[in-house]
């Protein structure tokens, strides 16, 4: 009964994962503030709406057709997915730190030596060596997968608990931070599930035929992280009452320090949490063009950092 009643909670996160891709699409054609972490949010929803529409189709063969297997091209996609996701959801929680670009920069390049060949060993894993029931027969293989898979399970717990600490401690957003949070802690009862049922998978301990017996909470989760985020852009995206005094608050600030229109464009992305790259992307400028504007207008603000900038627009927030 639970087996079946998550075909349509699959279905139920499907949609409101389309909503959200729908609505990051809409508010990137009408305007491009936000863009950088509206792009990560949006990836990873295309993540697991890839990872729904697996297991939708997954599901219908266990119910209907009573088929339980999965070939190469599906576990490559399903594990893919996975670790995709949480390589964006860290790089948006990386987004958020009220920390000084280069060690935003630093943090993303240890992000990306570690993911890639975690991604690289599980393509390999799931479309190699796994059989179509996700086993591996005994020995040097099995043990090889099984290490493979506990080392990988730890590394994304360990990096899920500390992304969460320090967006709790550095982010000054916190509705941002409330979110991250929430959907942290979502990640780590997934991941958790799925490291160890898949390890049990992998030594035969459970059978994918016995799957239909067990409670797995990834469809709830799937679709309470949706709406989670659903309700998070919807909050600090489509909110047009807390977007228009973010912006007066910006205004006010340029005006008062005789900023230039480049310069306010740079510290109202600088205010946004882009950081310097991302800045320079969207305006279509270098990196270097960015950081001398930026310090053109902190020597007119007399402030030195992101922080105090931050600080100095809420000041003027505060007395709207």
């Amino acid at each position: 009964m639970y087996h079946n009643s998550m075909f349509f909670v699959y279905i139920f996160a499907e949609l409101t994962g389309f909503l959200i891709i729908a609505a990051i699409a809409i508010f990137f054609r009408s305007q491009s503030k936000h863009s950088a972490r509206l792009a990560y949010i949006r990836n990873i929803i295309i993540c697991y709406f890839i990872i729904g529409f697996i297991y939708i189709i997954s599901n219908y063969y266990s119910i209907i057709i009573n088929e339980y297997k999965a070939g190469p091209i599906i576990r490559i996609l399903d594990t893919s997915a996975w670790l995709v996701s949480k390589y964006y959801w860290f790089i948006f929680a990386q987004s958020v730190l009220v920390v000084q670009d280069k060690y935003k920069v630093l943090l993303r390049k240890a992000l990306t030596y570690i993911f890639i060949p975690l991604l690289v060993l599980s393509v390999i894993n799931y479309g190699c060596i796994m059989d179509d029931y996700y086993y591996v027969q005994s020995g040097f293989l099995q043990d090889y997968v099984y290490a493979v898979q506990r080392v990988r399970t730890t590394i994304i717990m360990l990096f899920l608990v500390a992304h969460m600490i320090a967006v709790l401690i550095k982010s000054k957003e916190k509705t941002t931070a409330v979110f991250v949070t929430v959907n942290t802690l979502f990640y780590i009862i997934n991941g958790a599930w799925n490291g160890l049922a898949g390890t049990e998978l992998i030594r035969g301990d459970i059978l994918l035929t016995e799957w239909s017996e067990l409670v797995d909470p990834t469809a709830i989760i799937l679709l309470l992280t949706n709406l989670t985020t659903l309700i998070y852009i919807a909050k600090c995206y489509f909110n047009t009452t807390s977007s228009s005094s973010e912006e007066e608050s910006v205004d006010a600030v340029v005006q008062q320090y005789s900023l230039t229109h480049r310069e306010a464009e740079i510290i109202a992305r600088a205010y946004n949490g882009e950081s310097n790259n991302e800045i320079a992307e969207a305006l279509c400028i270098s990196i270097y063009t960015v950081k001398r504007h930026l310090q053109n207008a902190y020597e007119k603000m007399d402030v030195s950092t992101r922080m105090e900038l931050i600080k100095l627009i809420k000041k003027y927030r505060a007395k709207e």
